[in-house]
């Protein structure tokens, strides 16, 4: 999804490309570390949250259609319509690479299935409940990492 806006590569080429004084192996991290920074910020600023933004733009649209209506003036309105198809398009992206479906680009794309199927998949990728080496249950996250570490 990220790929699609020309400003990502813009910002990872200029983290990659500034100078510092570091060791080789010291200064890949310290560009790593910095380039996640940067790409958190990058990807507020540019993305947001994508369904608000959506539902924004929606009602937005729908207060333009009523003042075209009364100017005579599509502008606006052609404007909007153009942003929320931007914003459909990197939810659907988000969605199908959440679902992470390869597949998904041969066939009908239905947002309801997709969204099922990422949500499926980050509740079995999930684990809230682990059974200590001893028999007990253990569900705060401290206890999950202790027990997994343990192991």
């Amino acid at each position: 999804m990220w790929l699609s806006d020309k400003s990502c590569t813009e910002t990872v080429e200029v983290v990659w490309a500034s100078q510092d004084r570091l060791n080789p192996q010291t200064r890949v991290v310290r560009k790593i570390e910095q380039c996640g920074r940067e790409m958190k910020g990058w990807s507020r600023k540019h993305f947001g949250n994508v369904r608000r933004e959506l539902y924004l733009k929606r009602r937005q649209l729908g207060e333009a259609k009523s003042e075209a209506q009364l100017c005579d003036n599509n502008s606006r309105v052609r404007a909007l319509k153009e942003e929320i198809n931007d914003l459909m398009d990197k939810e659907t992206r988000m969605w199908l690479q959440r679902s992470k479906t390869l597949w998904a680009s041969h066939g009908v794309i239905d947002s309801k299935y997709f969204h099922n199927k990422a949500t499926q998949r980050y509740r079995k990728n999930s684990i809230t409940n682990i059974r200590s080496s001893v028999g007990r249950w253990c569900s705060n996250y401290e206890e999950v990492a202790e027990t997994l570490v343990n192991y």
